[in-house]
């Protein structure tokens, strides 16, 4: 009966062996999955990270150049009201020309017709 005692438990003993030993082969292999899927999503992640970086850096180089732009526009906006300003007081001066010439025209066509 001994004998037979000491059997059951060495067969529930390598029976538990074999169900740990499973256990650990499975857990290896789940752990060599998760290993590569928390790689493939710190690729991923830095992957993302980088073309947030390059985003954010275009976002600045663009408002770096929209600034820039505003500063031209401005300057131009002065440069045409300041040609803006020329061409009236050409036009006022041309308009005095043409009042100008018009009464010498005026004068000098009197005389002839008396």
């Amino acid at each position: 009966m001994k004998n037979l005692l000491e059997q059951k438990v060495l067969v529930v003993s390598v029976l538990v062996t074999i169900v740990v030993l499973i256990s650990l082969v499975g857990a290896s292999l789940n752990l060599g999955k998760y290993k590569k899927g928390f790689r493939d999503e710190m690729a991923l992640r830095l992957d993302l990270e980088e073309k947030i970086l390059r985003i954010e850096k275009e976002r600045q180089d663009m408002r770096a150049q929209l600034e820039v732009l505003k500063s031209e526009a401005s300057e131009n906006a002065g440069e045409v009201k300041g040609l803006k300003e020329k061409l009236a007081s050409r036009e006022d001066e041309i308009a005095a020309l043409k009042a100008s010439s018009a009464r010498s025209e005026s004068q000098l066509k009197s005389p002839m017709q008396k």
